[in-house]
C-alpha cells in the first residue's frame, strides 16, 4: 500500500492532536479525512509528508518509514494542493507549474511538455493561459492551476487540504466534477481533507472520520453513508441522510443518449420538421463543428418564428457534468424548474441528458431496498 499509518500519534505538550491512529489508505483512490474542527484531520495529512513530525508510531510511504526519507525529497515527491493555492504572483502560470520539476532538475524540454499536458488536463487552453499571471485568472482558474502544480512531478500520492473551500458554490461544483474526471484519467492516491460532508460523499471513494484525534469509522463512502457506526457519524451525515444516497450515484451512469440535438445553423423550418417527426417538444442546440452546447429551442418558439436559424432563437440552459451526482442533478432541476438537464463534458460538449423521472426512479428503488437509511 502507498500509505499506512501505524499507531501514529502527535502531541503538543499535554495536548494530543492525533491519538493511536492506524489507517491503511488504498492506492489509486480518493480517501477523505473529515470530522469536527480540531479532530486532527489536517495534522494527520501533514504528518504524511513530514510537514508536521509525528511523535509516536510510524507512517509508511511505499513500505518505507517517513523517518527514513529525506524530508525535502519526500515533499517533492508528494503533490500538495491547498485552499489558498499559494501561486507566486510574479511568476507566469508556466513557471508556477514548473517549480517542482525544476527543483527535481528535469530537462527544460520535458518540463515544457509536462506543463502543456497538465494545462490541457485541467481544461485551461495552453495557448491562452501558459504565459498569463495569476492576477489575470479567476478564482476557479487559479485553483485549476493549483491542481496542475500539485501534479507537476507526476507523484503517486497527492495531498489536498480543503482545496476548493475558497471557491464560490457554483464554481466549486464545477471544479469538483472536473477533478473527478481528472482522477479517472490519472488514478492517483489522494488524501483529501474537508469539513464539508457533501463534498466528502461526492468525491470520496473512502471516508475516514476522526474525532478528538482518534479514528471513529473508516470504510467505503457507500458503507459509511448506509451504515454509520456511531451517533457522531450519524450527526455528521445529517438528517437528510436519505437524500445523500443520491450523492453516491453518478450522472454518467444514468444519463441517456436518446435526445434531439440540432446544429445552430439549422433553419427553423427544418428544425420544426425534425422535432415534430420525433414528437419532441424541445431540442438542444449545438455548435455544428464541435457539438458544444449552445442552448435549446422549443416547438412553441419555432411556430412563432417562420424563418431564421436556430442560433437566433436559441435560449440558454443549465447543464451538468457526467461526474456530478444525482443529488446535484435533482437540486439543479428543482431550482431551474426543468424536467431534463443536458449533460456536458469538461469542455462543454453535449454527451447526454438526465431527467427527473430517472432520478425519482432511483429514489423509489432505494426506498424499496432500504438503502436510504432509517
Amino acid at each position: 500500500m502507498a500509505i499506512e499509518l501505524i499507531h501514529a500519534e502527535k502531541t503538543y505538550g499535554s495536548i494530543t492532536a492525533v491519538k493511536d491512529l492506524s489507517l491503511t489508505i488504498p492506492d489509486n483512490q480518493i480517501t477523505i479525512l473529515i470530522g469536527p474542527s480540531g479532530c486532527g484531520k489536517t495534522t494527520t495529512m501533514k504528518m504524511i509528508n513530514g510537514l508536521i513530525p509525528k511523535t509516536g508510531g510510524d507512517i509508511m510511504i511505499n513500505g518505507v518509514s517517513v523517518d527514513e526519507w529525506d524530508p525535502i525529497q519526500l515533499r517533492r515527491n508528494i503533490g500538495y494542493i491547498i485552499q489558498e493555492i499559494g501561486l507566486f504572483p510574479h511568476y507566469t502560470i508556466f513557471d508556477n507549474i514548473a517549480i517542482v520539476p525544476r527543483l527535481l532538475r528535469w530537462e527544460e524540454k520535458r518540463i515544457k511538455q509536462r506543463v502543456l499536458d497538465l494545462l490541457d488536463l485541467v481544461n485551461l487552453d495552453p495557448g491562452e493561459f501558459t504565459y498569463k499571471f495569476p492576477s489575470q485568472l479567476s478564482g476557479g482558474q487559479r485553483q485549476r492551476v493549483g491542481v496542475a502544480r500539485g501534479l507537476a512531478s507526476d507523484p503517486d500520492i497527492v495531498l489536498m487540504d480543503e482545496p476548493f473551500g475558497a471557491i464560490d458554490p457554483i464554481n466549486r461544483e464545477k471544479i469538483q466534477d472536473s477533478f473527478l474526471e481528472i482522477q479517472k484519467e490519472i488514478q492517483k492516491t489522494i488524501v483529501f481533507v474537508t469539513h464539508d460532508i457533501h463534498e466528502a460523499i461526492k468525491l470520496g471513494d473512502n471516508l475516514a472520520i476522526l474525532d478528538e484525534g482518534s479514528l471513529v469509522q473508516f470504510d467505503t463512502t457507500y458503507n459509511v453513508v448506509n451504515n454509520p457506526e456511531t451517533p457522531l457519524v450519524e450527526d455528521l451525515l445529517g438528517a437528510d441522510r436519505a437524500f445523500k444516497g443520491l450523492a453516491l450515484l453518478r450522472v454518467k451512469d444514468y444519463m441517456k443518449n436518446d435526445f434531439l440535438s440540432l446544429a445552430k445553423s439549422t433553419a427553423s423550418e427544418e428544425a420544426l420538421k425534425q422535432m415534430e417527426l420525433r414528437q419532441s417538444k424541445f431540442a438542444f442546440i449545438v455548435d455544428g463543428r464541435n457539438r458544444k452546447l449552445q442552448g435549446y429551442v422549443t416547438v412553441k418558439s419555432l411556430k412563432h418564428r417562420s424563418a431564421g436559424s436556430l442560433e437566433q432563437l436559441c435560449k440558454p440552459t443549465e447543464a451538468i457534468q457526467p461526474f456530478a451526482t444525482l443529488l446535484d442533478a435533482m437540486t439543479k432541476l428543482f431550482s431551474m424548474g426543468l424536467t431534463t438537464l443536458p449533460v456536458v463534458d469538461d469542455r462543454g460538449i453535449l454527451i447526454g441528458v438526465i431527467g427527473m423521472k430517472t432520478i425519482l426512479k432511483q429514489i423509489e428503488q432505494m426506498a424499496v431496498l432500504g438503502i436510504e437509511g432509517d
